[in-house]
This record gives C-alpha cells, structure tokens and sequence, in this order.
C-alpha cells in the first residue's frame, strides 16, 4: 500500500524512508506499527496520492505489524514498569532477560520481550496473592472466604492481571484499617465506662 501510494506521487524509497525516519524515527517502514503506517499514508494523500478508504486492520496498540520483530517501545516501558514495581535492581532484571531470552540481557525481539513481560506479571501476581493471604488471615477469613473473594474481584479461578489483584489489595487493606479503627473505637468506650458495682 505504502509503495503504490509512493510511486503514485513520484517519490523514491529513499524519499519514504526519509518521510518514516523524520515523522517516526524508525529506519524502515516495516517497522512501522498500524497507527503509524495509517499516519503515513495520511500523509502520503496530503502530498497528492490518490484517496483510497482502505485500512489496515487494527491490532492491539503495543503490538508491532510482525511478532518476530524489534520489541515495540510500549514493551519495553511494560517491562520497566514491572520491574520497578517488583523491586529489581539492573542486576536482577538482566538475569532475568537472560533467563527469559537464552542469554541476551535485553529483548531482541517481539515475542522475547512478550514472554518476559508475561514472566514478570506471573511473579507479580504471585506476589498480590500472598499478600493477599496474609491480609485474609489478618481479617480471620477462612480459605474457601479467600477464594471467594479472589474470585469476586478477579472474575476467574486464577488470576492472572496484577492490576486486578493490586485493587483487591487495596480493599483488603482499607477494610483491616475499618475494623482497626473499630477496634480502637470498641476500646475507647470500654475504658470510659464507669465500673459496675457488684454486690
């Protein structure tokens, strides 16, 4: 699409390469993701190129046009991020990519850098879920009371979405700070009370 719209307008591979490097950074126009390249051929029609309504069928955002290629930068954020959250130094995240990816320290692909992101959120979640134990027992929940409430907030038998499982803490922890507060509350009045004369 991309070069019959360029040869339509008279422009040269070197022109749209040099279009794509200026408006995207990228070296080459397969590494263009669908929202780029429908910008690209906007902008190819605004310099004269015939208007065709023809799009690219949309994907999910972060995901490049082919999974063997360049990790998109929306992953790379992704794998910092979770990083970050789980606590990891350099050290630790780059035995981890090297453990992930058979010896690179760093994503060198798509689905490298897919599979790393899918390890972390698995170390994440179990992670929230043992603190999510540890506020249940806390709150005198029993198991089958724990799981129930897993399952209320998270929709399924095993969660598998740290975002999910991060609100559930959340509830879990205002709901301990009620009944300490409660608590707090309980025994104030109890120490007010007069004593009671028993004869």
């Amino acid at each position: 699409m991309l070069h019959g719209l360029m040869n339509k307008i008279g422009m040269s591979k070197d022109e749209l390469r040099a279009l794509a490097f200026d408006l995207f950074g990228v070296e080459s126009t397969s590494q263009l993701n669908v929202e780029e390249a429908n910008r690209l051929i906007e902008e190819l029609r605004r310099k004269g190129a015939p208007v065709k309504k023809t799009k690219y069928r949309r994907r999910s955002e972060s995901r490049n046009l082919r999974p063997s290629g360049l990790p998109t930068r929306e992953q790379l954020r992704m794998i910092e991020h979770l990083c970050e959250i789980l606590g990891w130094r350099k050290a630790r995240r780059e035995g981890f990519n090297k453990r992930m990816t058979r010896g690179q320290s760093w994503p060198q692909t798509w689905r490298e850098a897919s599979n790393i992101i899918e390890g972390l959120k698995n170390i994440l979640c179990r992670d929230y879920l043992e603190r999510i134990r540890g506020l249940c027992n806390e709150l005198g929940y029993n198991k089958n009371e724990r799981e129930n409430e897993i399952r209320a907030h998270c929709r399924e038998e095993t969660p598998n979405d740290p975002w999910l499982l991060a609100e559930l803490i959340g509830k879990l922890e205002e709901r301990k700070r009620w009944r300490n507060e409660d608590r707090r509350e309980i025994s104030g009045i109890l120490g007010q009370a007069d004593p009671v004369c028993v004869s």
